[in-house]
């Protein structure tokens, strides 16, 4: 019997025509209600699911592996050292068997009921791109709280009006293509930042056809939100260098608005010593150093450390992963005290020993 179902699951696999994508990071708790969700939706389609993970801690890679044990439709890409939503779906697009293919959050608030229609669309080739949008009729914001909605209908109204697009919803991360206008657009794609949608449907160089299809879009019932204010910058970078047709790249825009904080900072504390009567000279320096030491930790410290969602979500994750392996509570320890797991900052993807790290990491588990 079961053999005769691994060879079912490798037939439907070997003829996948419909692949959906799903970014994560720290969504373990979601993983198998969403596969479940996902089988129900899409029962009579040959279908795919790639997990993008951005190396979890709370272990949702291995919530993934574990399902696709059984189900060779489910797999996972875990990156490391490497983070951002655009970029994971761009992987996951490329890595797809089929030849139409879909990407949603894993955080269950993307009504999966809407993929048999988006696919019929792209079937039939009534479009190119299929959106799904909160803000047509039949369509809800519920599950978005009250500054998440403010900013979402701004960024929307700031990319309709710079670019030009007639979608209703640019800022959706729901939306379906055919895989192969992705291979086409790869290599002129952005890697930073959030939203891939709105960098597919600006492209000048491929007229697409894009259709929407409303869908209701829910609380979430697991984990935290991913949006910060980092988020908001990377999404004004991407309009702007779509605006300049890519002749001022994305990370390039995002070092000039790091450089605009770094003088802020400068006059605000040159002004701040002047007033207290400090020696020009003296002021100036102080206050160049700390331009540059600001625009040193803005450029170089990975964008989920900076806001105080990811502060909070770090510490929590990462205390959970230390009860997991029952390693106790304890100030930061060298790894010949306690593990690997002691060591936050290689736990997090973002350890400048990390060599070192996975290397006593190994001998720990072969010790025990």
């Amino acid at each position: 019997m079961g053999s005769g179902v691994a060879q079912n699951d490798r037939e439907r696999c070997s003829r996948i025509e419909f692949t959906v994508v799903l970014p994560t990071y720290n969504e373990r708790a979601n993983v198998e209600p969403m596969v479940e969700r996902l089988r129900i939706a899409l029962s009579g389609i040959s279908w795919e699911a790639i997990f993008v993970d951005d190396n979890s801690p709370d272990g949702t890679a291995e919530a993934v592996r574990a399902i696709g044990g059984s189900d060779l439709r489910v797999r996972c890409i875990r990156r490391v050292h490497r983070r951002g939503r655009a970029s994971a779906c761009l992987e996951g697009i490329l890595a797809a068997q089929g030849p139409f293919v879909a990407s949603m959050d894993a955080d269950l608030q993307h009504d999966e009921g809407i993929l048999p229609e988006m696919l019929r669309l792209l079937r039939t080739g009534a479009a190119d791109v299929v959106v799904g949008t909160r803000y047509v009729e039949g369509g809800s914001t519920e599950g978005l709280p009250g500054i998440r909605l403010t900013m979402s209908r701004a960024a929307g109204s700031l990319a309709r009006a710079v670019l030009g697009i007639e979608i209703t919803d640019p800022t959706s991360g729901y939306f379906s293509t055919r895989r192969e206008i992705v291979d086409v657009l790869a290599p002129e794609l952005a890697v930073d930042g959030f939203n891939m949608l709105l960098d597919v449907v600006s492209t000048k160089h491929m007229p697409l056809k894009v259709a929407e299809i409303a869908y209701r879009f829910r609380a979430r019932q697991h984990g935290e939100s991913k949006l910060d204010t980092r988020i908001a910058l990377d999404f004004v970078a991407l309009i702007l260098s779509r605006l300049t047709s890519n002749l001022l790249p994305q990370r390039f825009l995002l070092f000039c608005i790091v450089g605009i904080t770094g003088i802020f900072v400068h006059i605000v504390v040159l002004l701040m010593l002047k007033t207290a009567g400090t020696h020009f000279s003296i002021a100036q320096s102080v206050a160049a150093i700390s331009a540059i030491a600001s625009n040193f930790w803005a450029a170089l410290t990975p964008r989920w450390l900076l806001s105080p969602v990811g502060l909070r979500r770090r510490r929590t994750a990462e205390l959970e992963t230390l009860d997991a392996l029952e390693v106790p509570r304890q100030p930061v320890a060298r790894l010949a005290r306690v593990g690997a797991a002691q060591c936050r900052l290689h736990r997090l993807g973002v350890c400048p020993r990390d060599i070192e790290c996975q290397r006593a990491e190994r001998d720990l588990l072969h010790a025990r």
